[in-house]
């Protein structure tokens, strides 16, 4: 089964004042969640088929000490390196076990992370990790049913919207392939700028300067 979009994450600082732009649009964000050994919280917008998730640190010698190197993510202006992250979803058969390393986060025991080995080395380019399926299937059939439904403090969380169908991200530097599924592109530009397509999203919502969240259609899809 190919790799599927499991959720698109973005540094914000700690205050996530684009939280009021992303309210205001009507979308639901869940309650802020620590990420215990990793010096980082975040929200997430959930929608029927993956998320956008907005993450920032809280704690900045945990974050240095995590495997996982956030620190420099998280204060990207100053360091170069790529805010954005693609979290993607399949079972260990739909990818090379040996190109990636296992990350189990302390902060939620049932997840076993993969992480893509451009991270040690390229921090300019996007985080990429895939989040293990524990049964193989539909990714949709996976995340509705076991992914966060059953989780008491998501429950009321989940946005109407089907999902992200598209991601576009610019990147100020040369980008190796790096093995994305068909509907996530990834081109150089000037700056560090993220545009992500949600079907059926009523309005486009410039929510900073380098994300933009697009409404999208079925039709478009389809063609």
């Amino acid at each position: 089964m190919p790799l599927e979009l499991d959720h698109f994450l973005t540094f914000v600082i700690p205050e996530f004042k684009e939280k009021e732009k992303l309210e205001k649009a009507g979308l639901i964000l869940s309650p802020p969640v620590t990420h215990l050994g990793q010096g980082t919280s975040s929200q997430t917008i959930f929608f029927k088929e993956n998320a956008l998730e907005w993450l920032w640190l809280n704690d900045e010698a945990e974050a240095k000490n995590s495997p996982l190197n956030l620190f420099r993510r998280a204060y990207w202006q100053v360091t170069d390196s790529c805010p954005f992250g693609i979290g993607l979803r399949g079972t260990v058969n739909d990818f090379n076990l040996g190109d990636y390393e296992l990350y189990e986060p302390k902060h939620d025991s049932s997840q076993r992370i993969w992480i893509h080995p451009v991270d040690r080395d390229y921090p300019m380019l996007p985080l990429v990790y895939i989040v293990e399926m524990q049964y193989p299937g539909p990714g949709r059939q996976w995340w509705s049913e076991t992914r966060f439904k059953s989780q008491e403090m998501y429950k009321d969380c989940f946005n109407p919207y089907p999902c992200i169908t598209r991601i576009k991200l610019s990147i100020p530097h040369p980008i190796p392939d790096l093995g994305m599924p068909a509907e996530i592109e990834v081109v150089k530009g000037d700056s560090f700028k993220a545009e992500v397509y949600v079907i059926d999203l009523p309005e486009t919502i410039d929510v900073s300067e380098h994300v933009k969240l697009i409404s999208d259609d079925y039709d478009t899809v389809a063609t």
